[in-house]
């Protein structure tokens, strides 16, 4: 799902870029970006719903968001913003100078349900035009063990309501591609919108067939760790970004 959209902001807002630059002269040239993330789902009624599934609870811990321009859009010489070369978590980026990459780096834990970060995402400072590819990087740094904490309610095959709780521990690298670019301009704020379809976070997951311990469905690196593989593929696989020129939902990944 590629969901995009852009917020254009007439009030000036001033700003920390904390973006590193080789060259930091021409920092006015800049496009400033916003950065949100937030989840979606089909309805909301006391948390999100999905189906038989209330969620109550979706918190992410990010430590870097990354956005990258195709080689034949960057122009190397008018790099203003941070290129990130070789990169331990995901073991594909590249020395290329022709490939302009942005990137911001912290600990914040964001709220899925309603889009909030603790601290506040920052601004991005990046070369005006279009990208190709976000990225983002989730670590465990909620209460410095999790990565994913999620609780929700299940109502089961036999009508009786479950607590299910997942809290997962693994730096997941997930990343949003889109052929057409999202494209930013250094006449206004811009914003980017990261959105993660919960809905489908549970997909090929049989809660019905899980263990219940102490009435409770637990997805962790301790109960029913065979489907922690199964969340961290839903979650790369079903999220979007929003952009400039290009409103609404795109094609499914």
């Amino acid at each position: 799902m590629k969901a995009l959209k852009q917020v254009s902001y007439l009030a000036i807002i001033a700003i920390a870029l904390l973006s590193c630059s080789k060259n930091n002269d021409n920092v006015n040239d800049q496009a400033r970006v916003s950065v949100k993330i937030e989840g979606v789902s089909s309805s909301v009624s006391n948390g999100r719903v999905s189906s038989n599934l209330i969620i109550s609870q979706a918190l992410i811990g990010v430590t870097k968001i990354e956005m990258e321009m195709e080689n034949e859009l960057h122009d190397p010489s008018d790099d203003h913003g941070s290129r990130t070369g070789s990169d331990d978590d995901s073991g594909d980026d590249t020395d290329d100078d022709s490939v302009g990459e942005f990137e911001i780096k912290g600990n914040w834990i964001v709220n899925l349900l309603d889009g909030t970060s603790d601290p506040e995402l920052p601004a991005m400072g990046i070369e005006p035009g279009q990208f190709n590819e976000v990225k983002i990087v989730m670590s465990p740094i909620i209460e410095d063990k999790y990565s994913v904490v999620f609780n929700a309610t299940y109502t089961n095959d036999s009508g009786i309501e479950v607590p299910v709780e997942i809290m997962l521990s693994n730096v997941i690298i997930f990343k949003v591609e889109n052929d057409e670019g999202l494209s930013f301009s250094s006449e206004k704020l811009n914003e980017l919108i990261v959105q993660l379809d919960l809905d489908k976070w549970l997909s090929q997951v049989d809660l019905n067939a899980l263990n219940v311990e102490d009435g409770k469905i637990r997805i962790s690196i301790d109960h029913n760790e065979t489907e922690i593989e199964k969340v961290k593929i839903n979650i790369k696989e079903n999220c979007g970004s929003g952009s400039d020129d290009h409103k609404g939902k795109g094609d499914d990944d």
